[in-house]
C-alpha cells in the first residue's frame, strides 16, 4: 500500500511499506508577500523521521529551507535539481543527491529517476520505483510530451499531478485539470492524486491566476470514463492505493470519484 497524506500545495507525506518520504516541503504562511489561505496541518517539527525528501525546483512554495532546518531529525536522503546544492545551508539532511534529466539513483530497495518537465524554469518530476509499485511526483509541471516518455519507462501505479492551472501574464505554467487528465492518460497510471490546486493564496489578475481545482479532475475522469481512479484529498486528509490500483479514502467516507471501477 502507498499511503498519502496531503498537507497543501505540492507538499505530500507518503508512507510506503516502511519508507517515509516528503515532497516539495513548504510550511510558510506567506507566498512572496501574498497571504496564504491554507495552513499546513503539521509543523516541520511534527513530521515523522524522513527517509527521503524530493524537491522538484527552487520556487519558495516548493523548497522551504527554513522548514527543513526545523525537522526533528535529519532526513536521510534529499534529492533535487543541481541548483539546490548551493541552497542547503542549515538544512537537516544526511546526504544530498542532485539529479538532472534522465539521471537516476538506486538505493537498497528503491530507484529514483528524474525527468525535466516544463514550468517557468528548470524543474524535475520524479519517478520512484519500488518492487511491484511505483509513484510519480510532478511538482507543478506544465503539460508536455514528457509524460509519454515517462510511461515508456514505467506506467506509475500512483501519480501526483498538479491541477492549479497557474497563469502568469496569460501564460500557463502549471497544468490545469484537463491537462492533468491528459497527463494521467498518457502515463497509463492507475491512481491519480491531484495536488497544487488554485485558491491556496491570493491571485493578482492579470499578473497571476490560479483557476484549477482538484474536484474538476475527478469530474473529468468520470465524464470521460477514464480507467484511472482519482483520489481527491483536502489538506490533512489521507488515502491509500493498493497494488491493484484501488483507492481507499482513510479519513472520510468518500474522497474520490473512482472512474470505471
Amino acid at each position: 500500500m502507498i499511503e498519502i497524506r496531503y498537507l497543501r500545495a505540492a507538499t505530500v507525506l507518503i508512507r510506503w511499506d516502511g519508507l517515509t518520504l516528503l515532497t516539495d516541503p513548504w510550511f510558510a504562511r506567506r507566498m512572496r508577500g501574498l497571504p496564504v489561505f491554507v495552513r499546513p496541518c503539521l509543523t516541520p517539527a511534527e513530521l515523522p523521521a524522513l527517509d527521503l525528501v524530493l524537491v522538484s525546483h527552487l520556487h519558495p512554495d516548493h523548497f522551504d529551507r527554513r522548514a527543513l532546518s526545523r525537522l526533528a531529525a535529519p532526513c536521510k536522503l534529499l534529492v533535487g535539481p543541481p541548483a539546490l546544492a548551493k541552497k542547503l545551508t542549515g538544512v537537516r539532511h544526511e546526504r544530498f543527491v542532485a539529479l538532472g534529466d534522465g539521471q537516476r539513483i538506486s538505493e537498497s530497495d528503491y530507484r529514483i529517476t528524474a525527468f525535466a518537465v516544463e514550468h517557468s524554469g528548470y524543474e524535475n518530476a520524479y519517478l520512484v520505483e519500488r518492487g511491484e509499485s511505483s509513484l510519480l511526483f510532478a511538482g507543478d509541471a506544465r503539460y508536455s510530451p514528457v509524460f509519454r516518455r515517462i510511461a515508456a519507462q514505467c506506467k506509475p501505479l500512483v501519480s501526483l499531478l498538479p491541477v492549479g492551472g497557474t497563469e502568469i501574464l496569460g501564460r500557463r505554467i502549471v497544468m490545469d485539470p484537463a491537462d492533468a487528465w491528459q497527463a494521467a492518460t498518457d502515463l497509463g497510471t492507475k491512481v491519480t492524486v491531484p495536488i497544487h490546486p488554485g485558491g491556496e493564496w491570493l491571485s493578482v489578475p492579470p499578473l497571476s491566476r490560479h483557476p484549477g481545482r482538484a474536484a474538476r479532475l475527478a469530474e473529468l475522469a468520470r465524464e470521460c470514463g477514464s480507467t484511472f481512479a482519482v483520489g481527491v484529498l483536502a489538506p490533512g486528509e489521507r488515502g491509500a492505493a493498493d497494488l491493484a490500483g484501488r483507492w481507499h479514502p482513510l479519513d472520510r467516507e468518500r474522497t474520490e470519484l473512482d472512474a470505471g471501477k
